[in-house]
């Protein structure tokens, strides 16, 4: 009886090394461009060429899960006349797990989202982001991204015709486990 609760000991104190060895702080900067969008103004629907986007996560992951807050900056231009150029920023809550196959996905609720146009226009709201990543190369992970954004608010006043945003992304992120 005493050797098997001395074995039962070995075997959870194992157990806890083990799943310690796998938990672990989260962190991910990434750096990716904007492909192409579309911007909804009620009725109308404007094409925009994307731009650079820059951001990172950091959070908790264990066993290929994680859990991690998101910042991301961005730019974008409408293809209008004249041109209007934007500049994103979105802070949102990331979900992911990653596979042992070489593929990841994740999905991220981004509780503020701001596009801030140049003339001083401020939009504000939130947004989802969903993302499948190649994880083949050593220490890099190749991601496409499909965001989405419903602004409600502009320059602080509630809007009576919320304007949306849809986009796509390709960024090339550093995920670390520490």
């Amino acid at each position: 009886m005493r050797s098997f609760k001395s074995l039962l000991l070995a075997a959870a104190t194992v157990v806890g090394f083990c799943q310690a060895a796998q938990a672990g702080i989260h962190v991910e900067p990434f750096l990716g461009y904007s492909l192409s969008g579309d911007w909804k103004d009620g009725s109308t629907s404007t094409d925009y060429s994307g731009g650079p986007h820059l951001g990172a996560r950091l959070g908790y992951g264990m066993m290929g899960f994680f859990i991690a807050g998101e910042y991301e900056q961005g730019s974008m231009t409408l293809d209008s006349s004249p041109e209007v150029d934007f500049d994103q920023t979105n802070m949102g809550l990331a979900l992911g797990f990653e596979f042992p196959i070489l593929l990841r996905v994740y999905g991220t609720y981004m509780f503020n989202a701001k596009a801030d146009e140049a003339n001083s226009n401020k939009y504000e709201g939130t947004g989802l982001k969903l993302g499948v990543g190649y994880t083949g190369l050593p220490f890099v992970a190749i991601n496409f991204e499909m965001s989405t954004a419903s602004y409600d608010e502009l320059n602080g006043n509630t809007l009576n015709t919320k304007r949306e945003t849809e986009y796509y992304t390709i960024n090339v992120s550093l995920p670390l486990s520490l």
